[in-house]
Formats: structure tokens, sequence, C-alpha cells
């Protein structure tokens, strides 16, 4: 069972050194999807303006806005350059939006590995305290020492627990 345990610390602790940067990276990238989405946006309204004043501006281009509006949609929707920047935002919204599902999801697998290890080290002091028999280690007796003389600041690493047979 104390295989299991140290097996399972180490999956988590793994897991818990790793993921913090893997959240940073994907905020990272959803951030500089959504600077170019905005310079996507700011290229298409130039090109709308552009547009109206190449008709002659927003007067002429019909009698009320609706008129203006219908105008000003069938131009564009005729103009490559402009479906072209309709094309190149969408895919841009696509990538937000499964950048954002990626954070959200390696945030919540953060929040699950760490009540993981709440978990288990409520197991591990449980079984600690309840005096759980250790595998091949016999009679240890743990004794206070004024200094420690061997370098130890008084804490084992998973390494040395599995050299003891902890």
């Amino acid at each position: 069972m104390q295989k299991q345990i140290l097996a399972q610390y180490r999956d988590i602790m793994g897991k818990l050194a790793t993921l913090p940067r893997e959240i940073a990276q994907a905020q990272d990238e959803l951030a500089q999807a959504k600077m170019t989405s905005g310079q996507t946006a700011k290229a298409m309204d130039a090109y709308e303006v552009k547009t109206i004043q190449g008709a002659g501006g927003w007067a002429a281009m019909g009698k009320n806005d609706g008129d203006r509006k219908n105008a000003l949609a069938n131009m564009l929707t005729q103009n490559s350059t402009f479906r072209n920047l309709t094309r190149t935002q969408d895919a841009e919204a696509q990538a937000i939006s499964d950048l954002t599902i990626e954070v959200d999801y390696l945030t919540r697998v953060y929040g699950a590995v760490c009540y993981q290890a709440r978990l288990l080290a409520s197991l591990m002091s449980y079984l600690g305290n309840a005096g759980a028999p250790v595998e091949g280690a016999g009679d240890i007796e743990f004794m206070a020492a004024p200094l420690a003389t061997n370098g130890s600041n008084g804490h084992v690493t998973v390494a040395d627990a599995e050299a003891i047979g902890l």
C-alpha cells in the first residue's frame, strides 16, 4: 500500500508542477488570439469606411438608414478582400473559443489535482496516526535530536522514505 501511496504522491506532485505552466501558456495564447482578432476587426471597420467613401458617402448610398445598411452589406459581400477578412475573423473567433475552453479545462483540472492532494495528505495523516504497519521497516524510533548534524532539516523526501521502507 505504501508503494501505491508514494506513486500517487509522485503523480500529483508532477501535475502540480506542470499545470500552472500549461495554464499560463494557454492564457498567453488566448490573449494573443484576442489581440489578433481585434486587429482584424479594426481592418474590417477601416474597409467599411473606405467602401462608404468610395460610394460617395453615407448619404449617397440610399434615402434612409435601412437602405444604406443594405447597400453597404451588398457592396461588402461582393468584395473578395472583405470576404477574406470575414473568414479570418470567423477563424479567429473559433480559436478564441477553443482557447477559452482549454484555459477553463486546465483550471478545473488544477483544482481537482489540488483536491486530490488534500485527500492524499489526509489519508497519509490518518494512516500515520493510526499506526499503520510499514512493510519491511521493522521497529523504527523517531527521537528528537537537539541539532541535526547530518545537514538534514528534519524533513524526509520521497526517495528517503522509500529507502527506509516508509
